[in-house]
């Protein structure tokens, strides 16, 4: 057993999905020196309680959100045994609404628990030239943007520090969101939005979770947003049709929850033919 593993998934990983959570504690009590493991699914039920097939589920999200590194192992029989799992706990986490990422709020160890920032960190700040008109917080920023070739990083720092503090919180939390779902949707950098213009189009106030969804279940927050959120997301939809996929199903598709009177008979018919909403979860950033 890893007492360090153990410490860190309690301490240095804050999560939404209690589940999940268990189940990466549990894997890091089987841990080695080397951070390590290799439980199998029924060592993992004895210590939650969970079924196998629960299990397996959770073992899927803590591995497509990166927080994991799994290996399949083979017997001498070709039959699968337990897989090989790698831990990286040097870095922090944060999991909400489905999306991980170790730049979302860092989590600060505290005596007895762990505190929550709001304002956005990495575990390795960005260095900064003597003589550089960026402040670090933006460097951040654009490091974790998923474009920066062939656009502005001056204009981009222009609007930026000319946003009040509410709207530059917006942007702190709406990044990070915006980098996973281009990476779910495996968009090319060159179809993707300049940074100055997700700031200037004000685009980060339709990807950033808005409250309604601190107390949804995870990544369903589409399901209690209001008319004024779903007409900011339809203003970007219908700027480069590109549905998300934390918007939830798309119109014309089952469950979609956008009012039916914001959308018109087009829109619905193109929407039930759209495929990024097919896909499946976002991955870690």
């Amino acid at each position: 057993m890893s007492g360090e593993a153990v410490g860190w998934a309690f301490r240095k990983v804050e999560m939404d999905d209690a589940t999940a959570k268990f189940v990466l504690v549990a894997i890091c009590n089987y841990a080695n020196e080397n951070d390590e493991a290799w439980p199998s699914h029924a060592s993992i039920a004895r210590l939650t309680g969970l079924s196998k097939r629960s299990i397996q589920i959770q073992i899927k999200k803590l591995e497509d959100w990166g927080l994991i590194t799994r290996v399949r192992r083979d017997r001498d029989n070709g039959s699968e045994t337990s897989a090989f799992v790698s831990l990286d706990i040097e870095k922090r986490w944060v999991v909400k609404g489905g999306i991980a990422s170790p730049a979302i709020g860092v989590a600060k160890d505290v005596h007895g628990g762990m505190e929550s920032r709001s304002t956005l960190e990495t575990t390795t700040k960005p260095k900064l030239k003597k003589d550089s008109p960026y402040s670090e917080e933006f460097e951040t920023l654009w490091l974790l943007y998923p474009r920066t070739r062939n656009t502005s990083k001056k204009k981009a720092w222009d609007y930026f520090r000319m946003l009040d503090s509410d709207r530059q919180e917006k942007v702190r939390a709406a990044v990070p969101v915006f980098a996973a779902a281009m990476r779910a949707e495996g968009r090319p950098e060159d179809k993707i939005k300049h940074f100055q213009f997700f700031l200037s189009e004000r685009i980060y106030e339709t990807v950033a979770a808005p409250a309604s969804a601190i107390s949804a279940p995870a990544g369903e927050w589409f399901r209690t947003a209001t008319r004024e959120q779903w007409q900011k997301c339809l203003k970007v939809w219908r700027g480069d049709m590109n549905w998300r996929l934390a918007w939830g199903p798309a119109p014309g598709r089952p469950g979609c929850c956008v009012p039916r009177d914001l959308l018109t008979e087009d829109e619905i018919s193109l929407g039930s033919h759209n495929r990024v909403s097919e896909r499946p979860a976002l991955r870690a950033v």
